[in-house]
């Protein structure tokens, strides 16, 4: 994991993030974890998702901004040649939050989680073809 000694941001190569997911399969911190305040969360991603895009510290292209994942308010930048993603500094541990939360709560349906997936493809399509 590479850290910028400006921001504190940090660049996880392709696999790291997982890497640090099976980590926390492995030794979960079942720590109290602090309620959600899901619309000012929304809010603040979807200002987040209009920020300017920053380029990859590898291929030096513009990243991808999107949301973590399924009913995520953690926006990341994601290197659409799949160098890696870019976590704004403090950010490295909401996805690990986020993971730890949803490993606990109800499972998504299997329709619901692919119709999400294909959703996002799309949209990566047509950001494509734009």
């Amino acid at each position: 994991m590479d850290e910028c000694p400006a921001c504190q941001g940090k660049f996880l190569d392709a696999g790291e993030l997982e890497a640090l997911q099976a980590s926390v399969n492995e030794h979960p911190h079942r720590a109290e974890l602090e309620a959600l305040d899901s619309v000012t969360e929304g809010f603040v991603a979807a200002a987040n998702e209009t920020l300017a895009r920053v380029s990859c510290p590898r291929c030096a292209r513009e990243m991808d901004r999107r949301r973590y994942g399924l009913g995520s308010q953690i926006v990341i930048d994601e290197c659409a040649q799949g160098c890696g993603i870019w976590l704004d500094g403090g950010e490295l541990e909401a996805p690990e939050h986020f993971y730890e939360r949803s490993n606990e709560e109800v499972h998504i349906p299997l329709g619901f989680r692919l119709w999400a997936v294909g959703r996002g493809v799309l949209a990566r399509l047509r950001r494509a073809k734009g």
